[in-house]
């Protein structure tokens, strides 16, 4: 990577255009394993973790651009997180980790499935967890007034309680203002859905559900998948092709890379015309099925040619059967 880039990180004083420039420079490093770390190390040190604490100062400052930054890479190797600042980091970062389209409570649950092999002390973590979401003081934006985690939770449950539709109807506008104040837009973003995704986290977390159960479904869901076994009705409910073989028309078993080539360009379009911006959904969606499905090659079936100044399919990969 340049070293240039680590330059221009140190630079607190850019405008909003030159924060944008930036970013395009940024984010492919970010799909780089090896820099992705480098780069995410070097905002955690500098930025937002001294001495084990939180600079929410920091956050608040560049919560679209460092701090977005940061979010994004940090989502994709969560494990690299110790357990001491794992609840807080997931806190302060679950707005802005949903407004990019992570998958947050899938990796929650893989966090929690890969950290601990004893089941008493992964339920004390998911408990410590939720105390964290209840407890956190910073609010989900910087707009004036914005509600924090417990405040959205409790005015939910209030509107819930006396069946209040119009009531509701204006919480929950209130909520998408709150929630997407000052962020970028993206018109591959469905607002809608991602505040329904932090809703049923929050009440995840709120309610404290039984977490070894969640866990052990998940295990289930993640293993059976790898390996087929799967039942029409389970891959209906999670959203999952069925792709079989007709035995009358046999045909040539696909690796599950050329699936998820298959699967991208179907669901995304051509990735070799894509910009820096426009690809992140992807590269976020190849992130999330390497860390869900235990695979880290998977986050290299597409990269960055310097040569042509597109983003590629990995062949070597793809040529794997």
């Amino acid at each position: 990577m340049n070293s240039d880039i680590f330059d221009k990180l140190q630079q607190p004083g850019y405008t909003e255009a030159e924060f944008t420039l930036l970013g395009a420079d940024i984010i492919p490093y970010l799909h780089q394993p090896k820099e992705r770390t480098r780069i995410c190390t070097f905002l955690l040190d500098t930025y937002f973790l001294h001495d084990g604490v939180w600079d929410v100062h920091a956050i608040q400052t560049y919560q679209h651009t460092y701090w977005r930054w940061f979010v994004y890479g940090m989502w994709q190797q969560p494990l690299q997180l110790s357990t001491d600042i794992f609840p807080r980091f997931l806190s302060l970062s679950l707005v802005s980790a949903l407004q990019q389209k992570i998958f947050v409570s899938d990796l929650v649950l893989s966090y929690l499935d890969r950290r601990f092999v004893d089941d008493a002390a992964l339920g004390t973590f998911f408990r410590t967890v939720c105390d964290q979401m209840k407890q956190e003081t910073v609010p989900v934006s910087s707009l004036k007034g914005a509600f924090t985690h417990a405040q959205i939770y409790t005015e939910l449950k209030a509107t819930s309680r006396t069946d209040d539709s119009i009531g509701r109807a204006a919480l929950l506008a209130t909520i998408k203002n709150q929630f997407w104040y000052g962020a970028p837009t993206d018109d591959l973003v469905d607002t809608d859905t991602q505040i329904s995704r932090y809703i049923q986290f929050l009440t995840f977390c709120f309610e404290q559900v039984n977490i070894l159960d969640i866990v052990n479904t998940y295990i289930d869901i993640q293993h059976r998948y790898v390996s087929d076994e799967l039942t029409p009705e389970e891959m209906e409910q999670f959203g999952i092709s069925d792709v079989t073989n007709d035995e009358s028309s046999p045909v040539e078993q696909t690796s599950s890379y050329t699936m998820l080539q298959e699967q991208i360009e179907e669901t995304f379009g051509d990735i070799t015309t894509m910009s820096p911006t426009e690809i992140a959904p992807v590269l976020t969606y190849l992130s999330e099925q390497s860390e869900l499905l235990g695979e880290s090659t998977i986050t290299n079936l597409i990269y960055f040619d310097t040569t042509t100044n597109t983003f590629v399919w990995n062949t070597d990969l793809l040529n794997q059967s």
